[in-house]
């Protein structure tokens, strides 16, 4: 019993008066959309290519940047946009997606956040519905 006591306390203590994110406090979250951190792998479930210049829309296959179905995307940065129910993405698409290669990069994005020697920068503006249909996210970020 005493043990249950102490959980129950220890977890109390995580949520804050001051806490402006109770998940992130606690350590969990970053596979989902609302929770998407630096750091989270992405897979494209189907083809996808994103139009470059940074718009941060879709276009044609082979008029952008290419993400085939299985590809994977490492998350650089993510934040609610302007319109309503958006975040803007910012990502690198990996130009090689073994295991070793994802893990790779995710370790140099921690030591240096500005290396471009592994993937192709861009961004996305995108809704909730549109990512669950084209991406999963398989690595929660840091």
């Amino acid at each position: 019993m005493q043990k249950l006591v102490r959980e129950v306390i220890r977890i109390n203590e995580k949520f804050t008066e001051d806490s402006i994110d109770p998940i992130n406090d606690m350590g969990i979250g970053g596979f989902s959309f609302e929770t998407l951190r630096p750091g989270a792998v992405l897979r494209a479930k189907v083809n996808v290519s994103i139009a470059k210049n940074d718009k941060g829309t879709f276009t044609y296959m082979g008029s952008g940047t290419d993400m085939p179905a299985g590809n994977c995307a490492i998350v650089l940065n993510s934040r609610n946009y302007v319109l309503k129910d958006h975040k803007e993405i910012k990502i690198y698409v990996l130009k090689s997606m073994g295991e070793k290669e994802v893990a790779d990069a995710r370790e140099r994005l921690k030591v240096d956040p500005g290396y471009t020697g592994w993937g192709v920068r861009t961004r996305l503006i995108i809704n909730k519905k549109i990512f669950n249909n084209k991406f999963e996210v398989i690595e929660k970020g840091f």
